[in-house]
């Protein structure tokens, strides 16, 4: 939750602010066969029925926009709105595009560091 300690000191003034830990990250335990996109977003579903707010404001960010639209699909009479922080895009299945991607990443770093 560190990560968001700006933003939850901000908003929790004003609302009730819940960050969770996914499975596998911070100190929630996960099996790497339980840690996906489904899997995330039935936990976060689950979380917003039990804590049963009216609606709730889902915020993800890089691969937690996923998570959440996947919660908001599976609760959406719970969801009041949805914002998706810098998400990208999907990536194509074509092995060759992964093949160009993963040369202009290599580039990429090589040129980070002196």
């Amino acid at each position: 939750h560190t990560d968001w300690r700006f933003q939850v000191s901000h908003f929790q003034s004003q609302r009730q602010v819940v960050a969770c830990d996914l499975r596998g990250h911070g100190s929630t335990p996960g099996r790497p066969e339980e840690c996906t996109i489904s899997h995330y977003g039935g936990d976060v579903a689950a979380l917003l029925g039990k804590l049963d707010f009216e609606k709730s404001i889902l915020v993800g960010h890089s691969m937690g926009c996923r998570v959440v639209l996947e919660a908001a699909r599976l609760e959406p009479g719970r969801v009041g709105a949805i914002v998706l922080i810098d998400g990208g895009r999907r990536l194509s299945a074509d092995p060759a595009r992964g093949v160009v991607y993963a040369d202009f990443a290599d580039a990429l770093f090589s040129q980070m560091f002196l």
